[in-house]
């Protein structure tokens, strides 16, 4: 490209086509998302659920799928009991065997724990007892400690980025509020290596984890928002010396 814009007449007619050239609008197709379910051998099936139909250990979305509702199933096999989904990253997803999460900006996969059911403990012969003696007053058992609540989520945004950067770049807050009050805790983007495009700005949902400070007695979830993405700097710079023209443009800029 450089040798034909050196041979070519620096007048200003043939400016203005270099410039038409190199501005002329382009796209790039998005890559469609996969998302695989993975286990250990105590699994009978991996299902995935969308609103087309149910898939077995893997599906595949369109990238306007992003942000819909999908529902993950796991069955163990007999004599195991389900601990939890969790993130590539070890992150817990969900403690319960089916569970309901936004399609991600990017492929992911999803890993289902088990663990074996002990054997019960045998009951030992009882001792014969001797006379009774006075009874004394029992000691009151503690109260049982309930299960941790689900957050529900509101009020979520997150801080824009210039095109180019990820969602990690971004800072998300937001509201979670269980059993009527607000608790404490961290927001982030599922998928924070996601690079969200100038078209997706304000308008694409994007899903955002919420992590709970006191996990005992909450569960992470699941919310969406959009994030607004600034468009990148480009710039055009003529050499009257060798009569070229050099333009630089971010990779994959919708003009």
């Amino acid at each position: 490209m450089k040798k034909i814009l050196a041979k070519l007449p620096v007048s200003l007619s043939a400016l203005l086509l270099i410039a038409v050239l190199f501005f002329s609008t382009f796209a790039y197709a998005d890559d469609n998302i996969t998302v695989t379910l993975t286990s250990d051998d105590n699994f009978s099936s991996l299902t995935v659920t969308s609103s087309v139909g149910t898939y077995n250990n893997k599906a595949t979305f369109k990238p306007e799928e992003v942000g819909s509702v999908i529902t993950l199933s796991a069955a163990v096999n007999e004599g195991y009991q389900f601990i939890n989904w969790t993130y590539p990253d070890g992150t817990v997803l969900s403690n319960s065997a089916v569970c309901n999460i936004y399609v991600p900006s990017a492929s992911m996969v999803f890993t289902a724990h088990a663990e074996k059911i002990p054997d019960p403990t045998p009951t030992p012969t009882p001792t014969p007892m001797p006379s009774p003696s006075p009874t004394s007053t029992p000691t009151p058992s503690p109260a049982p400690t309930s299960a941790p609540v689900m957050p529900a989520l509101s009020d979520i945004h997150a801080t824009p980025i210039t095109y180019g950067q990820t969602l990690g770049n971004s800072t998300v807050t937001g509201k979670a509020i269980a059993n009527g009050s607000e608790i404490s805790g961290t927001f982030a983007f599922s998928d924070p290596n996601g690079k969200p495009t100038v078209s997706d700005s304000d308008s694409s949902q994007f899903s955002v984890v919420f992590t709970p400070n006191d996990t005992s007695k909450y569960k992470s979830a699941l919310g969406t928002t959009t994030i607004h993405v600034n468009k990148a700097d480009s710039s055009i710079s003529f050499s009257p010396a060798t009569g070229s023209i050099s333009v630089y443009y971010p990779n994959k800029m919708k003009f």
